[in-house]
Order: C-alpha cells, then structure tokens, then sequence
C-alpha cells in the first residue's frame, strides 16, 4: 500500500517552486497554530522577507515541529512551505532549535504548549 502524498510540489515558469494549496493540508495546519501561538500573520511566517526577531523565531520553530510532527516531509517541502530560498534552510533551523532547547527553558515551555495546541486542534479536527 503506497503511502497518501500530503502536498506536492511544481515547478514555478520563474525558476523557483511552490506548493499546491490543500484546504485540510496539515503541514499548513501547523504553520497556522505556529503563527496563532506567536501571534503573528501566515502570510508573515511564510515570507521570509520579514526578518525581525520574532518572525525569524516562529519561522524556525515552525520547522521544527514539522520536522517532529511529519517524519515523512522532506526537508525541500518544509523549506518551500516556509518561504525559506534554500532547500536546506529547514535543516538548519531545526538544528539551531535543538541547540537553543539545550540551554533555553521558555523555549522547551513554549514547544510544550505548541504541542498541546496541535493535540487539541488534531482531535477537533477528526
């Protein structure tokens, strides 16, 4: 039995790629719970043109969880989600966050929270 394709990904006439919109795409699901709990836009989250520190925050956070949540994603398909230029940009913020969780507790307890969000918001959804 051949495991469901989540998102799918093509090739954009500029040279760059983007993904498909699925209205029940979980990937997207928790960009938008990664976005509620910084209190900032999608649209934000996912543009990497905005740079300040909170954004950039969320952003890696973000990749991290789908990295946690969704095993199967490539890291090429988080990093496009995310508007990262580059298809390793995910890999290395999901390694920066590991190295942060490390030595910083607010961030395991923001994780945490995040998280149960994503619990809550799994179980409402089904």
């Amino acid at each position: 039995m051949m495991a469901e394709r989540v998102t799918t990904v093509s090739p954009h006439r500029h040279g760059g790629a983007r993904i498909a919109h699925h209205r029940n795409d979980p990937l997207r699901m928790v960009i938008a719970d990664v976005a509620e709990f910084f209190e900032i836009p999608v649209d934000r989250l996912t543009n990497v043109a905005w740079r300040d520190r909170t954004t950039i925050a969320a952003r890696k956070v973000a990749a991290w969880m789908l990295c946690e949540e969704f095993p199967y994603a490539s890291g090429t398909t988080i990093s496009l989600l995310l508007g990262y230029r580059e298809r390793t940009a995910a890999s290395h913020a999901v390694a920066r966050i590991e190295r942060r969780m490390m030595t910083d507790p607010q961030l395991r307890v923001d994780i945490a929270g995040l998280r149960e969000r994503l619990t809550r918001s799994h179980a409402e959804a089904v």
